[in-house]
Parts: structure tokens; sequence; C-alpha cells
């Protein structure tokens, strides 16, 4: 139990929003915010602190929201030796990518693994939406 209450508790969490659609819907954004983060092409980037979605960074064009994501989950993965899950509805093209990045920029990675992830999460962030999790080895 030590073990698994030690690995939650230093677990990150990031996920990438494809569409802000579905944070409208669910009352996590305006009708305002989302037009207009719709037409700058602004993609939201989220973390869970305190068990709760929060918001870490709004970046422009999901090619350099996916790059800012890497860069956030190297950062937090630090010189530790980590396990990665990479979330995601269907993985592809885009999530290999998302792989083979953090494969080459953490030096102490233990396990990646590419996880479908549930419909249900689905729904709230939208299709095209990307988790990273990355916990302390054990």
């Amino acid at each position: 139990m030590a073990a698994a209450d030690s690995r939650i508790r230093g677990s990150s969490e990031l996920i990438y929003v494809d569409t802000l659609e579905y944070l409208r819907r669910g009352g996590r954004i305006g009708s305002a915010a989302a037009l207009l983060g719709t037409a700058l092409s602004i993609r939201p980037l989220l973390t869970v602190a305190d068990g709760e979605v929060a918001p870490l960074a709004r970046v422009p064009g999901a090619k350099r929201a996916l790059n800012k994501m890497v860069d956030i989950a190297v950062e937090r993965a630090g010189q530790q030796a980590v396990d990665v899950a990479i979330t995601c509805a269907e993985p592809g093209e885009r999530e290999q990518r998302v792989s083979g990045e953090l494969r080459r920029r953490l030096p102490q990675l233990r396990e990646l693994m590419l996880v479908n992830g549930s419909s249900v999460i689905g729904a709230h962030v939208g299709p095209g939406a990307l988790g990273i999790t990355i916990a302390p080895a054990l």
C-alpha cells in the first residue's frame, strides 16, 4: 500500500484538448472563450491538481501544444526513473511521435505504455484528446 500511495502522490497528469467544444458543453469554459479560442486555434493543456482538473497552459496550434506538453512532461520527470503512460482514444501517428520524443528525451524512462482512454473521459474532453501520466518507477 505504501508503494502504491507513493507512486500516486508522485504522479503527474497532463491533458491535451484538441477541441474546445466539449469543455464548453461541460461548463468548464464559456461560449465566448470557446469561440475566441477556436478562432485563434488555441489548444488548452490541463493538469490534475489536488484531484481536480486545472488549466496548465494555452498554446496556439496543435503541434506547438503537443511539443509544450512533451516539454512539461520531461521537466516534471526530472532525472528520476519514471514510467509513462500515453492515453488516447485510438493510438496513431501523433501518439507514436509523442512516444518517440519522450523515449528520446527521458534518459531514466523505464516503461512507456500506449493506453486506450475511456469513452467517459472522451465525452468530457472530446475526440483527439491525449493524456500523459508520468509516475516514479517502482
